[in-house]
């Protein structure tokens, strides 16, 4: 085998082992990147802070409610609303606030042919001026 064949030979090899060196280097490149990926995926969000107005905090106090409605018949909702939590879990409760109106429209069909309606407005709370009208009372 000449000198010239050596050095060619010689050449190849460590051409080989480079290339193969720089794949091993991906792979293993690769695969940490993904270890980090999964161990960030798999840390805790980190906190968030947030600013909250003076206006936007409410006292909150239990009381009962002095306004109740008898009911008897048949119920049906006039309008109605589908409200979804933006994560997973289950709606407990629906609160009212000051000043949402409530409306009660009950009716009913006797054997005898009779047949009754009855519309209410109910105002949570205290009404504005002017619109004392428009809302029922309770113990009328």
């Amino acid at each position: 085998m000449t000198q010239q064949k050596r050095w060619l030979y010689g050449l190849v090899a460590i051409v080989v082992l480079a290339l193969a060196g720089i794949g091993v280097a991906r792979v293993v490149s690769k695969r940490q990147a993904q270890q980090q990926a999964l161990a960030a995926a798999a840390a805790p969000a980190a906190q968030v802070a947030l600013d909250i107005a003076p206006d936007e905090v409410w006292t909150l106090r239990r009381h009962n409610m002095a306004l109740g409605v008898p009911v008897s018949g048949t119920l049906r909702a006039v309008q109605s609303a589908t409200i979804k939590a933006r994560v997973a879990g289950e709606l407990q409760g629906l609160s009212l606030r000051e000043g949402d109106a409530v409306v009660v429209d009950i009716g009913g069909t006797m054997p005898d042919g009779y047949r009754s309606d009855c519309t209410r407005t109910y105002a949570v709370g205290s009404v504005p001026d002017g619109t004392n009208h428009l809302v029922s009372r309770g113990g009328r």
